[in-house]
C-alpha cells in the first residue's frame, strides 16, 4: 500500500470492498483516519478492482 501512497491499516477496506462491496468498502474507509488524498486513492482503486472478480466468472462462462 506505501506504493500508492497509502497506510498499510489501507488495506482492509480494499479487501472488504473487493470480497463484498463498495458499501462494505466506504464503510471501512470512514471507520479509518484518512486523509482526503488517501480517501480518494482507495476510492479510485476500489472503482477499478472491486468487480474483477464476478466479471472474471461471468466471462468465463
Amino acid at each position: 500500500m506505501h506504493l500508492v501512497g497509502l497506510p498499510g491499516e489501507a488495506a482492509l477496506p480494499f479487501v472488504v470492498g473487493n470480497a463484498i462491496n463498495l458499501y462494505a468498502g466506504i464503510g471501512a474507509i470512514l471507520a479509518l483516519s484518512l486523509t482526503p488524498k488517501e480517501i480518494t486513492i482507495i476510492s479510485v482503486m476500489l472503482c477499478f478492482s472491486h468487480s474483477l472478480f464476478l466479471e472474471t466468472a461471468l466471462c468465463k462462462k
